[in-house]
């Protein structure tokens, strides 16, 4: 029972982007990925989570519908 507690409470400190033109929006905003990943020859560029962060995916997403 407790492997599926903490299954269901796991969070991730991470924002994981896969989309390069959410990637060089970001970067454009002055934000930098903390680490890179490869996942199955997918490039992902992990940020930080924050207000700000979530602010700005807001406005990309608003903007690139």
């Amino acid at each position: 029972m407790s492997e599926i507690k903490n299954k269901e409470t796991h969070f991730l400190n991470e924002y994981p982007c896969t989309y390069h033109k959410e990637y060089l929006f970001l970067k454009s905003k002055g934000f930098r990925y903390s680490f890179v990943k490869l996942i199955d020859g997918v490039t992902a560029w992990k940020y930080a989570k924050s207000a700000e962060l979530y602010d700005a995916l807001k406005e990309f997403y608003l903007n690139n519908k």
